[in-house]
């Protein structure tokens, strides 16, 4: 033999190799089974915490959406709110720009009836000042009884009916100062959260909601004055105007959270 050939093993070593080889053969399907099942621990864990984790993030998803419609439909609540709020003080002005003219013209008969059995000083203010300051020029006439008494009826009418409408025309400011304080309060933030993209469009909205409002009480100081209808449906043409963008603007927020 040359150096370079390896020494025979010893028999003892071939029988142990033998041996292992025998009992790989004899185990190697439960070894199969076991690898395979340790890999399918492993993988059922894996896809185990993949879905707990997409199931998470799909429940948040469906709060986030169930919370969005629910503020989206506040907003629509409140911009539903503003448009009857705003039809409201529009009717309320005209009403009484109405009813202030009718009772500017028994003023003036009654002071013509007042004149003609006492002469009449003048009264100046407006026409709540005018009609308060007839009483004791009535009380101090030297007149039947009757005239008199018929004189302080129909100025105790038209005060009231002068009331009336300055309660109608408070109450209608009050509506829409606690609906412009509710959409540049709530309404804007809730907004900002969930539909930010819309905000510089309300925005816009509420700009010319204030200009509307403004024009509405401006005018009610004309009101003693007659022939003031064209302006109040001038007025009212704006109002329609807003409430359509309103309703425009409330319905692309519904659309926004139809599912893809």
């Amino acid at each position: 033999m040359s150096e370079d050939t390896p020494p025979p093993l010893p028999k003892s070593a071939g029988k142990t190799r033998g041996l292992l080889s025998a009992a790989f053969s004899q185990h190697f399907h439960a070894i199969l089974v076991g690898v395979f099942t340790l890999a399918s621990s492993v993988i059922s864990a894996l896809l185990g915490y993949y879905f707990a984790h997409e199931d998470r993030r799909s429940m948040m998803a469906l709060e986030y959406d169930k919370l969005r419609a629910e503020h989206t439909l506040e907003i629509a609540k409140s911009l539903t709110g503003a448009e009857a709020s705003m039809i409201q003080m529009n009717v309320a002005g005209s009403t009484a720009a109405a009813t202030y003219c009718d009772v500017a013209n028994r003023l003036a008969a009654l002071k013509t009836d007042l004149a003609k059995v006492k002469p009449v000083t003048p009264v100046h203010g407006t026409l709540n000042e005018v009609l308060a300051g007839l009483d004791a020029q009535i009380q101090a006439a030297r007149a039947p009884e009757n005239v008199r008494q018929d004189l302080f009826a129909r100025l105790k009418a038209m005060k009231s009916d002068h009331a009336d409408m300055d309660k109608l025309i408070l109450d209608s400011w009050k509506r829409n100062d606690e609906t412009r304080e509710r959409l540049t309060g709530d309404t804007s933030a809730t907004l900002r959260v969930y539909h930010r993209d819309r905000t510089d469009r309300f925005m816009q909205m509420m700009l010319v909601f204030f200009e509307v409002d403004r024009a509405m009480r401006t005018l009610v100081l004309e009101n003693p004055d007659c022939n003031l209808k064209p302006k109040w449906d001038a007025l009212g043409g704006r109002v329609a105007e807003w409430n359509k963008d309103a309703t425009l603007f409330s319905e692309s927020l519904g659309i926004a959270l139809k599912p893809e």
